[in-house]
């Protein structure tokens, strides 16, 4: 026969209610403790990323910066390097095709016939005949009396209204005479609407072309559509007098 040993408390051995307390107390802080660690290394991972997310942020703007930085000085370059190179602001402005500055000589007006001197040619302003002509080329009918240019006078006071004038070399080839000729339907109307342009031989200038208006000058070695189209569009209309 077996005999089942009993506790001091009545209770069989082995089965003692303190002990399965004991028990679950310790799978409980187990279990917590197991909680606490995979929440600490949750944060640890998400402050991880945190600092990646952080670096690369840095990264970037440091490399915005740098690039910024280098175009910057680009640009710098360029200045400090036309400054000592000594390219003249005329010859920045020949270059863009908006001609070089001239200074200016004045507006009297002196009669027709008038003999006229300037202090550079070809003239870009000075003393000049009381009345300006009609956009064209010329010689032609309407001024038959200058069968072989336009004289200074006229031209001068139209580039006073805004106007500009195309001068070519005497006995420059026909077919450039017909090139310049045509840019009368080539360029575009100004504010008047009417193309504000005046072509005619002349022989005072160091190049076979020029063009001319108030206060610049634009001298080409041969005919160039957009660099007088652009020469046009810079000072159509930007005479001291506002005329058609």
């Amino acid at each position: 026969m077996s005999v089942t040993r009993r506790a001091p408390g009545g209770g069989a051995q082995g089965d003692d209610p303190g002990d399965r307390d004991t028990n679950n107390k310790r799978r409980d802080t187990q279990r917590q403790d197991g909680e606490r660690r995979s929440r600490r290394q949750q944060r640890a991972a998400e402050a991880a990323a945190r600092a990646r997310r952080e670096r690369q942020r840095r990264l970037l703007l440091i490399g915005g910066g740098a690039l910024a930085l280098i175009a910057i000085l680009a640009v710098a370059g360029t200045l400090i390097y036309r400054q000592i190179s000594g390219t003249t602001a005329g010859e920045q402005a020949a270059a863009q095709n908006t001609g070089v500055s001239v200074p200016d000589e004045g507006r009297e007006h002196v009669a027709v016939g008038t003999p006229l001197q300037f202090k550079s040619y070809p003239p870009a302003s000075g003393t000049h005949f009381p009345s300006a002509v009609e956009a064209g080329v010329y010689p032609n009918a309407q001024l038959p009396q200058y069968p072989n240019a336009l004289p200074e006078g006229f031209w001068v006071h139209n580039l006073e209204h805004g106007y500009i004038t195309l001068l070519y070399k005497p006995g420059t080839d026909d077919a450039v005479v017909q090139q310049l000729a045509g840019m009368m339907t080539q360029l575009p109307p100004a504010k008047y609407g009417r193309v504000k342009l005046v072509v005619t031989p002349y022989e005072r200038m160091d190049t076979p072309i020029t063009a001319v208006s108030w206060g610049y000058r634009l001298p080409l070695q041969t005919f160039d559509r957009d660099a007088i189209l652009a020469f046009y569009r810079a000072h159509v209309d930007r005479g001291p007098e506002d005329l058609p």
